[in-house]
């Protein structure tokens, strides 16, 4: 009997070890969430979505380097930007802004540790910065560059806060304590079996990895989208019964090992030499990226009506104020290159092709479908970009003589530019949207795949630059180009989305003036109202009395247009 007294004992000492270790390693991977290291935050606040890199040493003799930095992804707007420091002491900073940030406001750099320290702006040394100035407590950067950064002169010699987050720390004790005891209960219990207590303790441990690491990114790189906000629940929410749906959503966009699971999911997609995402797909025997949006879609017929009945408010409005109203539309990529897309185009087809037939048939003012001239181009060089969804400048160029030809039957002494005119070149990278800077692969289309195709682009060589006024604030997206070599006095308003900044290469030197209204992604206007043109811009088209109104859309826009004449 004593024997068996001193076997249980020596079981429970054991059983206590093992708990008391155990409880020690949880506690030790947990650390991030109840331990507070250093912690760099800053207010940012730019015009587009800037990728900022923090580097970091932990001695004044360290070079920076990739290992020790980290990239936080920032949407477009003011933003307050928290990052925290994987290290216990920091000697030097950096920080990167990505490529051609174009003009961003910094303020409030604080750094913590064991103290607080307010980063001074005279205090950074700058790197490929164009113009930078303090204003208002702001640090003011303009840079156009590849590489711009600033990187802070002084040692911060600063240590991690060694603050504990008390009541964080009792909680994850407690459950790793009582975990952790009735595992080890059962691990020196011979009457059970030690595999099967195993196999739940690892099967529990899964369960609970996910929720380890909770990412506070808000886009994912990988998918090129912006990923679920956490939902807030009171006891003055309406709508609690959606909690759950939100949360879901938030926990299934953020969870520990996503982007590990992700690559699992490309990985087997390339074995099926197909990489998809939300609005994409990448045929890798092709090498082409499509849209999904509209492929073999059709429009009920109560659609078509209202679709035809605003585009003729558009054209009444026009002609109520002395302009003549043109609708151009540019073929969906799929329909120029439907020999590459091998998933959903397998015949001969045309996006909405048989409603832009019976608009060219029966609308009461010209449509401009230039799908036969694309096509015709496709022959010589790329029309479209075969990693992204927007038309090349060759394309462009292609639609623009097509559009001025039309222009020319209603408007006399509208010149029409040729190659000789502009200074060529071929790049692999893209220029495709409003800011007109090269990419290198780095579109809303883009999957991380090379492209080392080479694209077809003009600068204009024979007469002086025109350069857009550019109005980017809430609610109005525009660009205004003067041409004073312009041998007419025509007045152009041109509205659409994306596709027209490479139309925009051409399109202001055969007018006096040019307008261009943007109609999607603009501040403050939410999607339900991107082309609401009467309600958002018909005081700036009565202001501005153009001669010629031009509405410029993609194929499978089509859809959106019977929103052009609401007014609320």
């Amino acid at each position: 009997m004593l024997k068996a007294l001193n076997d249980i004992l020596r079981k429970q000492r054991i059983q206590y070890v093992l708990t008391v270790l155990l409880t020690v390693v949880i506690l030790y991977f947990t650390s991030a969430v109840w331990y507070r290291g250093i912690v760099l935050s800053f207010n940012a606040q730019a015009d587009k979505n800037i990728q900022y890199q923090i580097f970091y040493t932990e001695t004044p003799e360290q070079d920076f380097n990739e290992k020790q930095s980290i990239k936080k992804y920032v949407i477009d707007g003011l933003q307050k930007v928290k990052i925290g420091l994987p290290i216990g002491k920091i000697a030097k900073l950096r920080l990167a802004f990505g490529s051609m940030p174009e003009r961003l406001e910094i303020s409030d750099i604080q750094i913590k540790g064991t103290g607080r320290l307010d980063l001074e702006y005279n205090e950074f040394a700058k790197n490929e910065i164009d113009f930078s100035t303090v204003q208002d407590g702001k640090f003011i950067i303009y840079s156009y560059k590849d590489n711009p950064y600033i990187t802070y002169k002084k040692d911060l010699n600063l240590v991690r806060n060694n603050r504990i987050d008390w009541c964080r720390l009792i909680i994850i004790t407690v459950l790793a304590l009582f975990f952790v005891f009735k595992l080890t209960k059962y691990l020196v219990d011979e009457r059970y079996s030690k595999i099967d207590v195993i196999l739940i303790a690892v099967f529990f441990a899964l369960l609970f990895l996910p929720m380890s690491h909770i990412s506070d990114a808000r886009r994912s790189e990988k998918e090129f989208r912006m990923l679920a906000t956490k939902p807030q629940i009171s006891i003055y929410n309406e709508n609690k019964k959606s909690y759950g749906e939100q949360f879901n959503a938030w926990f299934s966009d953020h969870f520990f090992g996503r982007d590990e699971l992700l690559g699992l999911h490309r990985l087997v997609e390339r074995m099926n030499n197909i990489l998809l995402s939300n609005i994409t797909y990448y045929n890798q025997k092709t090498k082409w990226i499509f849209h999904k949006s509209a492929l073999g879609e059709e429009l009920a017929d109560e659609k078509k009506k209202e679709i035809f009945n605003a585009l003729e408010e558009i054209n009444n409005f026009a002609k109520a104020n002395g302009a003549k109203f043109y609708l151009f539309i540019i073929p969906h990529k799929t329909d120029i290159y439907v020999k590459s897309n091998l998933i959903y185009a397998i015949d001969e087809h045309r996006i909405y092709g048989d409603y832009i037939d019976y608009l060219q048939k029966n609308a009461d003012f010209p449509v401009v479908y230039s799908l036969d001239v694309l096509k015709k181009a496709a022959e010589k060089d790329y029309v479209f970009f075969k990693r992204d969804h927007h038309w090349t400048e060759w394309g462009a160029y292609n639609g623009y003589k097509l559009l001025i030809k039309n222009i020319e039957k209603d408007f006399a002494n509208v010149p029409l530019l040729t190659e000789k005119d502009y200074a060529i070149s071929y790049s692999h990278k893209i220029r495709n949207d409003w800011n007109r800077e090269f990419k290198d692969n780095d579109t809303i289309m883009d999957m991380n795949i090379s492209d080392d195709d080479e694209y077809k682009y003009y600068e204009i060589a024979s007469v002086g630059e025109v350069s857009p006024n550019v109005i980017d604030i809430e609610n109005y997206k525009i660009k205004e180009f003067y041409n004073e070599n312009s041998p007419n006095d025509l007045k152009v308003i041109l509205a659409g989305t994306s596709n027209n900044e490479n139309f925009l290469q051409f399109l202001p030197y055969s007018f006096r003036e040019l307008r261009y209204l943007r109609f999607n992604t603009v501040k403050g206007v939410k999607a339900e109202d991107e082309y609401k043109l009467m309600k958002r811009y018909k005081q700036y088209i009565l202001e501005h009395k153009p001669d010629i109104l031009i509405l410029s859309i993609i194929a499978d826009n089509i859809s959106e247009l019977g929103n052009l004449s609401k007014e609320n």
